[in-house]
């Protein structure tokens, strides 16, 4: 191992184990900033607005089907590689308009098409906000996985507990003036609101006027295999929300959504910690080399795998 070799590898633990640090300081953060929240709203706010929620953000996903989501790409492509960024910029923001086609299209042909629908008319209103905030969240969408790729997740940190507070000033605050359906709803959208605005400021990086149409049939190549897994991951997550709530109505759906909230909280803390470093982590250690790249995966599967089971135990 050359000199040069490393000190790109203790460079890159260095920067790994602090990406580490600060993004247990936002998990845990908004972990206890979040359960003092949703014990105030599910005391504030009737069951039904949460489920009128779970069951929107449920339809949101599924109209969204052919959004694509592009941080894999972002990633793994040099920071000088502008046309690349572009394209995949232009791509995923492109794919996120079709959810307002297919929901407009819903709207016109079937706005009643589901009995969740039937039984509460605020449905369609939380619909539309919610493809608003993934729309806002494509927006921001290249500039945010900037800050990822480049590991810096001391700003990616601050903006998390920044959101996790305003989302409990603004959802309390919402609840206690006599809108709790806006409580609910600002318990959802304004994290991906504040990490998409700070990113725009912390990132730098603005799309350029050139695409890449090399790189647009490669990203789409790539992107029909993170579909499939995405589509896999409505139906896992996300279809039994509707199902619950299609046939008990939105006030179950509210008890069911929040307990399995709870449930899967072990594996949210610990996989979002460690997930959203791995990524990046990974592509740095390939150019390193593949002994670094295997020695990076078996570290953070070892991390993943002890401290799921440990934590779902204790819990």
């Amino acid at each position: 191992m050359t000199d040069a070799d490393a000190a790109q590898r203790t460079d890159l633990a260095r920067r790994a184990i602090q990406g580490a640090g600060f993004l247990a300081i936002a998990q845990y953060g908004t972990l206890a900033i979040g359960i003092v929240r949703g014990a105030l709203l599910l005391r504030l706010v009737a069951p039904e607005f949460h489920g009128t929620v779970f069951a929107a953000t449920a339809l949101v996903s599924f109209f969204n089907l052919f959004r694509l989501e592009l941080r894999e790409i972002v990633v793994t492509t040099p920071a000088g590689d502008q046309a690349r960024l572009t394209t995949q910029y232009l791509l995923e923001v492109g794919s996120s308009l079709l959810g307002f086609g297919v929901a407009g299209l819903t709207w016109m042909i079937a706005p009643q098409f589901s009995g969740l629908l039937d039984r509460s008319s605020l449905v369609w209103p939380a619909i539309w906000i919610l493809l608003g905030v993934r729309l806002a969240s494509a927006l921001s969408s290249t500039p945010l996985y900037i800050l990822h790729r480049d590991i810096r997740q001391g700003i990616i940190t601050s903006l998390t507990l920044i959101a996790a507070l305003l989302s409990l000033i603004v959802g309390v605050g919402l609840a206690l003036a006599g809108y709790p359906l806006l409580a609910v709803l600002a318990d959802v959208a304004i994290l991906p609101l504040v990490l998409g605005l700070g990113a725009w400021l912390a990132a730098g990086w603005r799309p350029g006027m050139q695409i890449d149409q090399a790189a647009a049939r490669d990203i789409l190549g790539f992107s029909f295999a993170l579909w499939t897994t995405g589509l896999l991951g409505k139906i896992t997550f996300e279809f039994d929300d509707l199902l619950v709530g299609e046939v008990n109505g939105p006030a179950i759906l509210g008890f069911y959504g929040r307990a399995y909230a709870l449930a899967k909280l072990p594996m949210d803390v610990f996989t979002g910690m460690i997930g959203s470093l791995g990524l990046a982590l990974y592509a740095q250690s390939l150019a390193g080399g593949m002994a670094l790249l295997e020695r990076s995966y078996a570290l953070t599967t070892w991390l993943l795998t002890r401290l799921i089971a440990v934590s779902s135990i204790v819990m």
